[in-house]
C-alpha cells in the first residue's frame, strides 16, 4: 500500500521552514497542533474566537491550511476556526496509512473532528477541499452543519479534458515550474504572496503523491440532491476545471438548501484572488447557518 510522502528528510525541513515564513500571514494568533488519527496525525492550525461554533478549513490541493489567510480575521471574529492540511497532500500532516477511497477520505475526516472534540461543524472548502468538504457531507451527514463549497474540484462537474491532463501530470511529474504558472492560470493571471509561491514550489519539488491515492470525482445526482445542510457554492466565471455555468445550474437544480452565486472576472482560487468579494459571502453564509440547539440542564433533569 502506497503512502503519499517527502522524497528525503532535507525536502520535508526545507519545506517546513517555508510554511513557518508563510504562517506569518496569519492576522490571529494561531495554534499549530498535530491529532492523531488511524490515518496518521493530521495538522490543524486553530484560531479564532475560543467560544465560537467550529468552521472547518480544507485547502486546495497543494496549499496548506496556510491558503485561507485572508479569510482568518473575518471569520475568526465570531468563530473557532480549524484549518487543516489534509492528509496523502501537501503540508504537515504525517501519513501512515494509505486513503484510497472516498469513504476513507471521510473516515480520515471523522477522525480528525472526534481527535478535536467536534461533533458537529460548517465547513469551508476550496478546490480538492471543497470535494473533501462534500464527500463528508454525503458519508457523514450528521457531522456538517453547513458546507461553503468554493470552485469545489469535480464534485458538481467532471474536470475538463485539459484541467484533468493538467492535474494528472503534476502529480506525476513534479515541476516547481509549473507553479507560478499553474497559479496564474487559476487566479486569473494575479499570483498569491510571493512566500506561499516559494511555499508551494519546495512542496512540489519535495513531495511525492501516492498514485492511488483519492482523487476528485463528480458525485452522482443521489449524492448531490442529498446533501440537505445549508451550502453555498461560490464560483468565478473564469473557471477553467470545468464549465462554471454549468456547474451552477446543477447544483441550484438538484441540492434542496444551496445558494449559488458564479462571480464575474475571478478564476479558480476565489478566496485568494479577490478575498474582498469572497468573505462578505463567507461571513454572512456561515453567520446564517443556525447554531445547534443547546438543551438547558434543567430540562435534562425534567425528562428524567
Amino acid at each position: 500500500m502506497g503512502l503519499s510522502h517527502w522524497k528525503d528528510p532535507d525536502s520535508r525541513v526545507a519545506y517546513e521552514r517555508a510554511y513557518n515564513a508563510s504562517l506569518s500571514l496569519w492576522p490571529l494568533p494561531v495554534e499549530s497542533r498535530h491529532v492523531t488519527t488511524i490515518y496518521g496525525d493530521t495538522h490543524v492550525l486553530v484560531s479564532g474566537a475560543a467560544d465560537g461554533e467550529p468552521v472547518v478549513l480544507i485547502h486546495a490541493a497543494s496549499l496548506s491550511a496556510i491558503q485561507w489567510y485572508p479569510q482568518a480575521s473575518d471569520l475568526g471574529r465570531t468563530h473557532r476556526l480549524y484549518a487543516l492540511d489534509i492528509m496523502g497532500d501537501i503540508g504537515l500532516s504525517r501519513q501512515t496509512a494509505a486513503i484510497h477511497s472516498r469513504e476513507g477520505a471521510a473516515e480520515w475526516l471523522v477522525a480528525t473532528l472526534d481527535a478535536l472534540e467536534i461533533d458537529l461543524a460548517i465547513f469551508v472548502g476550496s478546490s480538492f477541499g471543497g470535494f473533501q468538504a462534500a464527500n463528508l457531507a454525503v458519508h457523514h451527514p450528521d457531522r456538517v452543519r453547513g458546507l461553503a463549497l468554493l470552485a469545489p474540484a469535480a464534485t458538481l462537474r467532471p474536470f475538463a479534458f485539459l484541467a484533468n491532463l493538467f492535474i494528472r501530470t503534476g502529480s506525476l511529474l513534479p515541476l516547481p515550474a509549473t507553479v507560478k504558472p499553474g497559479l496564474k492560470g487559476m487566479m486569473s493571471g494575479a499570483l498569491p504572496d510571493p512566500r506561499i509561491v516559494r511555499q508551494m514550489e519546495l512542496g512540489v519539488a519535495g513531495f511525492r503523491y501516492d498514485r492511488a491515492g483519492i482523487y476528485p470525482s463528480a458525485l452522482t445526482d443521489g449524492e448531490v440532491a442529498g446533501i440537505a445542510s445549508p451550502t453555498l457554492v461560490l464560483l468565478g466565471d473564469r473557471e477553467m476545471i470545468y464549465n462554471p455555468t454549468e456547474a451552477a445550474e446543477r447544483a441550484r437544480a438538484l441540492m434542496p438548501n444551496c445558494t449559488v452565486a458564479v462571480i464575474p472576472g475571478v478564476g479558480h482560487l476565489l478566496g485568494l484572488h479577490r478575498p474582498d468579494i469572497v468573505n462578505p459571502r463567507l461571513t454572512a453564509f456561515v453567520g446564517s447557518v443556525e447554531r445547534p440547539a443547546r438543551v438547558a440542564p434543567e430540562a435534562v433533569l425534567a425528562t428524567r
